[in-house]
């Protein structure tokens, strides 16, 4: 079976690092080939292939879709703050010009904002014919435009008012315009599938108004068997070049600066905590924040053998997120037997067992989000963990359990589209 996976871009987020995985276990399976075609090569990935073509220019030409889409949000988003939490999908890219779909059994679409399709171009490839498989990594396929609503519900009924992301909510037509046509694209496709990575964004996803009639999937993100694992945690704080008698509780973004990412509950929580500190992973622009002393900034870290270092040198990992679909990084921990703290909510709430595998703090309570911590850090010993945390991790993620889901689901899809 030949599958093209196709992504924004091939290391950066966390829908990336979750197609990039399924990519590379897909291929271990007899019978499978899996290209991966993405609009940004930015990791040293031979296995990625760069729509238009390899090399610096047509990086920067894809990019210049990116900067359009940017440029045309501008004039109507609320702040800075949110120029990257909405995507019009204006500009994009014609794959059936780059990619010959003809050679292709399926395709598989993962995130394809900031420039890859727009709404014009996907609505070409579902005309296309073949039959397509969309895992969903955020909220954006029936949402006005938003990757995640936060507190607003309006994608159940009409996005004709956008308090949260533009400028002027009751006035503009944007996000409506966008739910809109959606709506009209997905009522005439027959060859689209769509799959969620969590339970909670498959029920969102269920009950808005432009999806609530679709049959949606869920299966969850893997990881490969030997990316991680537990190490002595000794070991991996001389690695380091950690103090080896102190707690470490881990944080990890892309960007800390991202309000959804909760990293202000973090900092809110400091102050209900002793002899604990924080490694911080992901950039950061406030000046402020890195000069707090209980925090220790490792920036971005791209090795999986380093990650996986700091992964075990902590113990815990903490995600304050607000709203978030199955975040790789919890995954991630649970397969280095490290416990995690988080908020009651999303998908969150369904990786996290409260007192087993880490502990679920009320939503957006910073001191019981130090509760939590402390519960662990000082009242419990990490190995306790160990077994509960790879358990779950072995029993909803592995590869073989994701592999097999989607293999079942990509021969069913092939079948119908026969029909």
């Amino acid at each position: 079976m030949k599958i093209a996976f196709v992504n924004f871009d091939d290391g950066n987020g966390g829908a990336a690092k979750a197609a990039k995985r399924l990519a590379n276990v897909l291929r271990k399976q007899k019978g499978y080939d899996v290209d991966f075609f993405v609009a940004i090569k930015g990791q040293d990935d031979s296995n990625a292939i760069q729509l238009r073509g390899e090399g610096t220019f047509f990086r920067i030409f894809n990019y210049s879709k990116f900067l359009y889409e940017r440029l045309y949000f501008l004039f109507y988003e609320a702040s800075k703050k949110v120029r990257f939490n909405f995507s019009p999908a204006v500009s994009g890219i014609n794959l059936d010009r780059h990619i010959q779909l003809s050679q292709y059994d399926l395709i598989h679409l993962h995130w394809f904002n900031f420039g890859l399709l727009s709404l014009d171009t996907f609505e070409i490839l579902l005309k296309s014919g073949k039959p397509i498989i969309w895992t969903l990594h955020d909220m954006w396929a029936f949402t006005g435009g938003c990757h995640y609503s936060l507190d607003c519900e309006q994608f159940k009924k009409s996005c004709s008012v956008c308090e949260n992301y533009l400028r002027n909510p009751n006035n503009s037509k944007l996000a409506l315009r966008l739910q809109e046509r959606k709506e009209a694209l997905y009522g005439d496709s027959k060859n689209l599938t769509l799959v969620t990575c969590s339970k909670w964004l498959q029920k969102q996803a269920n009950e808005s108004k432009i999806l609530g009639d679709k049959q949606i999937l869920q299966i969850h993100n893997c990881l490969e068997n030997q990316e991680f694992f537990p190490m002595d945690t000794r070991e991996a704080k001389v690695k380091l070049s950690l103090g080896e008698d102190i707690n470490y509780v881990l944080f990890v973004a892309d960007s800390v600066d991202n309000e959804r990412k909760g990293f202000k509950y973090l900092l809110e929580s400091l102050s209900y905590l002793q002899n604990v500190y924080f490694l911080v992973i992901g950039s950061v622009k406030e000046q402020n924040i890195l000069e707090t002393e209980q925090l220790i900034f490792l920036g971005h870290v791209s090795s999986t053998e380093r990650l996986r270092w700091v992964y075990n040198a902590a113990s815990v990992f903490v995600i304050p997120s607000l709203q978030d679909n199955l975040p790789n990084t919890i995954l991630e921990s649970f397969a280095c037997g490290t416990p995690v703290v988080g908020f009651d909510n999303s998908g969150i709430s369904e990786m996290i067992s409260h007192k087993e595998t880490g502990y679920l703090a009320r939503n957006r309570d910073a001191k019981d989000l130090a509760n939590g911590i402390d519960w662990i850090v000082l009242q419990n010993e990490k190995s306790r963990f160990i077994e509960p945390c790879r358990y779950f991790f072995e029993s909803h993620f592995s590869e073989e359990r994701v592999a097999h889901q989607y293999s079942e689901l990509y021969i069913d899809a092939i079948n119908r589209n026969n029909r």
